[in-house]
C-alpha cells in the first residue's frame, strides 16, 4: 500500500513541475546522446589512424632531423640543428645490413608546367624504394631508375592529379615539364592512390633526391624511411 501511495505522491509532483520533469528528461537526453556521439567519433578516429598506420606497414621506421642539445642555457636557445643527409642514409645502410631498403626523402612544393597548363604542387625527392614503402602503383611509364641517390637525374614521376591537370586524357610520358625553372622529362604517372597519413598522393611530382634538394636549395633531408624485415 504504502508503494503505490510512494508512485501517487511521485506522478503528483511531477505533474505539478511538468516544466521542470521536461527539462530534467531532456537533459538527460541530450547527456546519454553526447555520450554515444563521442565514443563513435572516438572509435571512429582511432580506427582511421590505425587504418592509415597499417596502410605505411608495421616495421617501418621513420628518422626526422633532431637536435644536438646544450643544458645550462635559456630554454629554446640551447640547441643547434643537426642536418639529415644522404651520407646519414647511406651509413644506416650499412649499420643496418638487414633492412629492406633505407629511403630518404626531401619534400618542397614548386610548381610544375606543360606547354599548356602549370600547377602548384608537393614536390618529392626519393628513391626507387619510395615506390615500395608508399606502396605505390604505376599506371604508365616507370618510377624512378634504382641509381646512386647522389645522381641527379633530370626525370620525374607524377601523380595522377597532376596528370589530368596539366595534360587531361594525354599520356605525358616522354615529354618535358617544367618544374620550378628545371626542364624534366617525365617517365612515369603514377596510378590513383588517394589521401594518405595527410598527404595527397595524386596531386604530387617526384624527382630524384639529390635533384630536389639542389631545387629547394636544401642541404638537410625531411626525414629517411627505413623499412625493417
Amino acid at each position: 500500500m504504502r508503494t503505490a501511495d510512494g508512485f501517487r505522491f511521485a506522478a503528483e509532483a511531477l505533474l505539478r513541475h511538468r516544466r521542470r520533469t521536461v527539462l530534467s528528461l531532456l537533459g538527460v537526453a541530450i547527456g546519454v546522446t553526447a555520450v554515444v556521439v563521442l565514443t563513435g567519433l572516438g572509435e571512429g578516429a582511432r580506427r582511421y589512424v590505425t587504418g592509415e598506420f597499417r596502410a605505411l606497414g608495421s616495421h617501418l621506421l621513420a628518422i626526422l632531423p633532431g637536435r644536438t642539445e646544450t643544458t645550462g642555457g635559456i630554454p629554446g636557445f640551447g640547441g643547434v640543428p643537426h642536418d639529415l643527409t644522404l651520407d646519414d642514409a647511406a651509413a644506416i645502410e650499412r649499420a643496418l645490413p638487414r633492412a629492406v631498403r633505407v629511403v630518404p626523402i626531401a619534400v618542397g612544393t614548386e610548381t610544375v608546367r606543360s606547354p599548356a597548363r602549370s600547377r602548384s604542387t608537393l614536390l618529392i625527392g626519393s628513391t626507387a624504394g619510395y615506390a615500395d614503402v608508399r606502396d605505390l602503383s604505376i599506371a604508365s611509364g616507370s618510377f624512378l631508375p634504382d641509381d646512386d641517390p647522389k645522381r641527379g637525374a633530370p626525370v620525374c614521376v607524377l601523380g595522377a592529379k597532376v596528370r589530368r591537370e596539366l595534360f587531361g586524357a594525354d599520356d605525358p610520358v616522354g615529354k618535358v615539364v617544367r618544374i620550378g625553372s628545371w626542364r624534366m622529362r617525365v617517365i612515369g604517372v603514377l596510378a590513383e592512390k588517394g589521401v594518405q597519413i595527410g598527404v595527397d598522393l595524386d596531386d604530387l611530382a617526384i624527382v630524384p633526391v639529390e635533384t630536389a634538394m639542389r631545387m629547394l636549395n636544401r642541404s638537410s633531408l625531411f626525414r629517411i624511411l627505413v623499412d625493417l624485415p
